[in-house]
């Protein structure tokens, strides 16, 4: 069981589950949820792509709700240096001037770690711990994801995009890692479409 959290305001009520998660011989099958309701809020909803650099690409701008119920699903697989993650997040906002929109957004995320080492599960806290690599020179990860955010729902219009991208990790231990990832952004937003592609560049320490 771990805690989860929401970019909606206010006090909550949080309950998580992970009914199934199964460990053996570098295979592991995992799948949480998480669900919980907020009351008396005050929405902002933003999204930025994948980083905190740019500014909002989506915005619902502010207004007032009664509150809202949400609710999450994870699924991950993995077998020895291949891995898929899973999430769905989507939130019911109870706001009657704005026709209780609803938002939305998932992603899917493959990976596949070229020397073959495998992320070990915590049973503690539920979570996939970083990945330790095994030979002197580190551990190459190639990666692969699509991503899917929506927040236009009643009369507000905050817009929605798609994301797909290609990149890979460098694991020099199991701190540091270097990432190129590349990826296409398609942006609806005012009643305007456009694409953006884009390049980035990370150098990470994994606390």
């Amino acid at each position: 069981m771990r805690k989860a959290s929401s970019a909606l305001g206010g006090a909550a009520i949080i309950l998580v589950m992970a009914p199934l998660a199964t460990v053996a011989d570098a295979r592991l099958s995992r799948l949480g949820m998480h669900g919980g309701a907020r009351a008396s809020i005050t929405v902002p909803t933003t999204a930025k792509p994948g980083t905190n650099t740019p500014a909002h690409y989506l915005d619902t701008g502010t207004f007032e709700a009664a509150g809202a119920d949400y609710y999450g699903l994870e699924l991950q697989y993995t077998r020895r240096g291949l891995s898929v993650l899973a999430e769905l997040v989507s939130a019911q906002v109870r706001s009657e001037p704005t026709a209780n929109p609803h938002f939305m957004g998932f992603y899917v995320i493959g990976s596949w770690v070229i020397t073959g080492e495998h992320r070990a599960y915590n049973h503690a806290t539920g979570l996939v711990r970083p990945l330790v690599p095994q030979g002197r020179w580190g551990a190459p990860e190639l990666i692969a994801r699509y991503a899917v955010v929506d927040l236009d729902g009643g009369s507000v219009r905050g817009g929605r995009y798609k994301r797909v991208e290609l990149g890979i990790n460098c694991w020099a231990t199991s701190w540091w890692k270097l990432g190129v990832i590349g990826g296409r952004i398609w942006l609806d937003r005012f009643g305007e479409t456009g694409v953006i592609d884009s390049l980035l560049t990370r150098l990470q320490w994994v606390y």
